[in-house]
């Protein structure tokens, strides 16, 4: 579970009735402790990696606070647009491995 001053995220199996509840409370907490008089009131997002709608649907019904359900597929390749935007492992290799003439002056 990952905590940021504005969200509170979550990733389960699954979702279950009792994850709403105590999403529920986890932002609560956040919001009394953490949260200043600027800040908005935090988000809550419980990612899954099987979503059953009615549950959920259930679940978060008579819950007051912003919390979103939804969910996550993890995919083996990248899609063509984006595998051409980002470096082949070799020029990684290269970038890692030469010898920069960069000195970090102190400060830095």
């Amino acid at each position: 579970m990952l905590i940021n001053s504005d969200e509170y995220i979550a990733i389960v199996e699954s979702i279950k009735p009792e994850y709403a509840g105590k999403l529920n409370f986890y932002l609560s907490a956040v919001d009394d402790i953490l949260r200043s008089e600027h800040d908005n009131p935090s988000i809550g997002l419980l990612l899954c990696k099987s979503k059953n709608n009615l549950v959920a649907e259930y679940s978060l019904k008579d819950i007051s606070k912003p919390i979103g359900v939804s969910e996550y597929r993890i995919t083996e390749k990248l899609p063509d647009e984006l595998e051409k935007q980002l470096p082949s492992v070799e020029d990684i290799r290269k970038r890692i491995l030469q010898p920069s003439g960069d000195k970090l002056q102190s400060g830095d």
